[in-house]
């Protein structure tokens, strides 16, 4: 059965919200403030670790990554990285639309929620995640750029509407995330991610990319 495309609930997406707000404090040069990772798998509770996989947290560069090793806790920080970044293979994940949802914020934390320093930057991507947030988005467009410029005109077009959220369409063992995304190095963008079912788990495909809107902030790392 054919699903129209499910909007991601509002709860789901605060769930995400709270996720961002939580590393804002988060020190990635010395672990500082960091929640937790109990505190992530709580907000998303659909993502099961498997019998003896234990997902950690682990900074290379200016970026931060979750991965997975197996063992025993206690001696965990012992262990080889035996997923990196995290294997969501190892997760028990439902083909739901929320277990999609959820699967696909673990799968992107580096870019969407967790600190990146320097040249990381460029790939930071910021979730369309309410109406609100768009207009906002475009009364700042708009009213940075002069009144003659014809690129204002570009901006007033885009609509305010809930077809700017995020959606997931479920067919069988196949589904299709839906949503835009912001980036201060390339604009707005319309992503298609398409999504399969793996056994107890999910798979993504490498997304598609529609540039809506073009834009660059300028800043050079």
């Amino acid at each position: 059965m054919k699903n129209q495309g499910n909007i991601i609930s509002k709860r789901q997406l605060q769930k995400f919200t709270s996720l961002r707000w939580a590393y804002r404090n988060y020190s990635e040069e010395e672990f500082i403030n960091d929640p937790g990772i109990d505190f992530v798998f709580k907000k998303l509770d659909c993502i099961k670790p498997k019998k003896g996989v234990i997902p950690s947290l682990t900074k290379i560069g200016q970026a931060n990554y979750y991965y997975v090793i197996s063992g025993n806790p206690i001696i965990r920080n012992h262990l080889p990285v035996e997923d990196f970044p995290i294997s969501l293979s190892r997760l028990s994940i439902p083909f739901t639309t929320n277990g999609i949802w959820q699967a696909f914020l673990l799968n992107e934390a580096t870019n969407l929620f967790l600190p990146l320093g320097w040249h990381y930057n460029y790939d930071r991507k910021s979730l369309i995640t309410s109406t609100n947030m768009m207009k906002n988005l475009k009364n700042s467009l708009f009213s940075s750029l002069p009144n003659e410029c014809h690129t204002r005109k570009r901006i007033d077009e885009i609509a305010l509407s809930d077809s700017y959220l995020p959606t997931v369409e479920i067919t069988g063992d196949k589904a299709i995330l839906n949503y835009y995304c912001w980036s201060d190095w390339g604009g707005l963008f319309k992503v298609e991610q398409r999504v399969r079912r793996k056994g107890k788990s999910v798979y993504f495909y490498r997304p598609k990319r529609k540039n809506v809107y073009k834009f660059s902030c300028g800043i050079l790392f």
